[in-house]
């Protein structure tokens, strides 16, 4: 019988299996990524995600994750992570002993404040004279470099107003 190499001078699956041999596993550790330390306790709990592995030739018998002496098992382990860059080695071994591995790499960063901006200036007249006027107050301009905003708050001194991004309220003339 006569096989033809690939361009990488590796046989095929198919041929692998004609010749009786093992094709390796596929090793695929998810895309590199960036996560925010959102409770701002110096570390982050991240899903890792070895799901897009594969066997040609039989299936995943183990997932095995680790970086430096630290290791995780199974496909999708949840692993807290300090502050920093890591890089994660995932190596599959197939139903037939046969291994492979793929890294991803994890970058946890602080989380950013948000930027409140309340809008321009207003200047009304009492156009009723009762000595107040409904005031539609402006939070959109606001932002979060790293994330979304979960909430508005409004006071005026230390008494709240009202919520929302854009709330109106009754002011006393003043």
């Amino acid at each position: 019988m006569l096989f033809v190499l690939n361009s990488s001078g590796v046989p095929s699956v198919a041929e692998m299996l004609l010749l009786g041999g093992d094709a390796a596993p596929i090793a695929n550790a998810g895309p590199d990524q960036t996560v925010t330390d959102a409770d701002d306790t110096g570390s982050e709990q991240v899903t890792l995600d070895g799901t897009g592995s594969s066997d040609p030739d039989g299936t995943i018998a183990s997932y095995e994750w680790s970086e430096g002496g630290e290791t995780w098992t199974g496909a999708t382990p949840t692993v807290s992570l300090a502050l920093g860059t890591h890089t994660i080695t995932l190596t599959v071994t197939s139903s037939s002993g046969a291994t492979n591995s793929d890294q991803v790499v994890i970058s946890v960063v602080v989380n950013q404040p948000p930027v409140a901006n309340a809008g321009s200036d207003q200047t009304l007249a009492d156009s009723d004279g009762a000595g107040a006027e409904a005031v539609t107050l402006d939070g959109t301009g606001s932002s979060d470099p790293d994330g979304t905003i979960a909430s508005y708050a409004w006071s005026d001194g230390g008494t709240p107003l009202a919520t929302g991004a854009t709330p109106t309220v009754p002011l006393a003339l003043g």
